[in-house]
């Protein structure tokens, strides 16, 4: 069952992806969620499935007299998640479409606790917990997939931009930023880490290749989130901090002396044959938030619903605007439309907790080396998210990342409790005075 329940957490970060080329119309999206077709069909079967899984192995964990809910919940920001998904569910009850609130909060808790379920004791002992295993392994070969079918039939993964050219963009998969960023991350830790001196050159090789892949989706938060990660790494990255200075110093001269020589196309391509207008509006994005916000003030404390709120009043805003946005692009604007103040408070604890556990194991692992590389890519995969949410529901969504991060870190922060309660345990058996440790 922990098989079965791996694949489709694995399918669950992905997604799950919708397998259709052309994009689903956004009336239909909208006006009949369930109106499906085959691609849809098979994302909603997806997180049924989970569901059942999810709950079938915690009633297995309720009559064999364990825990019901694993204990990386309450020793990690996912306890207040927890909350966040329950007043999800609770929102039901007041919603504008009760099925359609059910189902979106169904999928917060369905992540969540498979998330939790799949860190167990033996992460202890793992170089890294199996569940950022299957995240990054989900990124790398969504980007190989990409890379793939880009050779095969470039139209299987991208559009043509009038004006501007090839776009790696909708598609079968449909997003190619995020994924291609994690393999980014994935393959400069190696550059980073690894031992091996042609793992070193082949990983840097690779590293290189996904910013062609970042350069080709021209998805500019992925981008930007993709060089805050690097920056992240290279920074923390003590042993080489010179070497990374000296590196930064001469490809920013590089770039800047290649930008002086490129800057219409560099315009051309930020703007992705935009208008200025629609540049400055994040096409549209900032219209949808002023006009989300808006109608929130009209029930400020709860909301209208988790996730049917924001879909009943982005028909009204597609109607009257004509602008094709079907869902809220940024966090704020989702969470007080859809849950009120009160799902905000909890969101906005649910961050400042995940982010106090990001700055706090790394300090916890400095006298860890063995623990360094994880906390490095943990932190970078936090701050990519949490830039990424600028332009995205990210947070008050389906959190795959933040999820992982958190339950991540409660591992590492156990494994060095452990370790040092071992030690104060061996110096008390051979009768020898307690030395500091470092706090964790």
């Amino acid at each position: 069952m922990k098989q079965l329940l791996v694949v489709l957490t694995a399918l669950m970060f992905w997604g799950p992806p919708r397998l259709r080329v052309d994009q689903r119309p956004l009336g239909i999206a909208l006006e009949n969620p369930f109106d499906l077709d085959g691609s849809a069909f098979f994302q909603v079967a997806v997180w049924i499935l989970s569901a059942l899984v999810v709950a079938f192995i915690l009633g297995g964990r309720g009559l064999f007299g364990r825990h019901f809910l694993p204990k990386v919940v309450w020793r990690s920001s996912l306890r207040l998640y927890l909350a966040y998904g329950l007043l999800a569910l609770a929102s039901a009850t007041y919603s504008v479409s009760p099925f359609y609130t059910l189902f979106f909060a169904g999928k917060i808790l369905t992540s969540l606790l498979a998330v939790a379920l799949l860190t167990d004791r033996s992460d202890l002992s793992r170089p890294a917990p199996m569940v950022f295993t299957v995240y990054m392994a989900v990124s790398i070969v969504q980007w190989l997939l990409n890379a793939s079918f880009l050779l095969i039939d470039p139209k299987l993964v991208g559009t043509e931009l009038p004006n501007i050219g090839y776009r790696l963009a909708g598609g079968i998969f449909e997003d190619y930023g995020t994924p291609t960023a994690m393999a980014s991350l994935f393959f400069l830790s190696a550059a980073l880490f690894s031992s091996r001196q042609m793992v070193r050159i082949g990983s840097w090789g690779l590293f290189t290749l996904t910013w062609v892949f970042l350069g080709l989706s021209r998805t500019r938060s992925s981008i930007i989130g993709a060089l805050a990660m690097l920056l992240v790494m290279l920074t923390l990255h003590r042993r080489s901090y010179s070497r990374v200075v000296a590196f930064l110093i001469i490809g920013l001269v590089c770039l800047g002396l290649i930008a002086t020589q490129m800057v219409d196309s560099l315009v051309v391509f930020g703007m992705r044959g935009q208008s200025f207008e629609s540049l400055l509006t994040f096409t549209g994005r900032t219209q949808a938030f002023e006009f989300l916000v808006n109608q929130w003030k009209d029930s400020p404390w709860l909301g209208l619903g988790y996730g049917a709120g924001t879909r009943f009043l982005l028909i009204r805003f597609v109607r009257e605007t004509g602008l094709g946005i079907g869902s809220a692009h940024d966090a704020v604007s989702k969470v007080l439309v859809d849950l009120g103040l009160l799902g905000a408070v909890v969101l906005g604890l649910v961050f400042v907790l995940t982010w106090m556990e990001m700055i706090r194991l790394v300090r916890i692992v400095r006298p860890y080396p063995e623990l360094q590389p994880l906390a490095m890519q943990l932190f970078a995969v936090f701050v990519y998210y949490a830039l990424t949410n600028v332009v995205a529901g990210g947070i008050a969504e389906v959190p795959g990342p933040l999820l992982v991060v958190s339950v991540c870190a409660a591992v590492v922060r156990r494994r060095i409790a452990m370790e040092v309660t071992g030690q104060r345990r061996v110096l008390r058996l051979e009768g020898l005075p307690l030395t500091p440790c470092p706090s964790n």
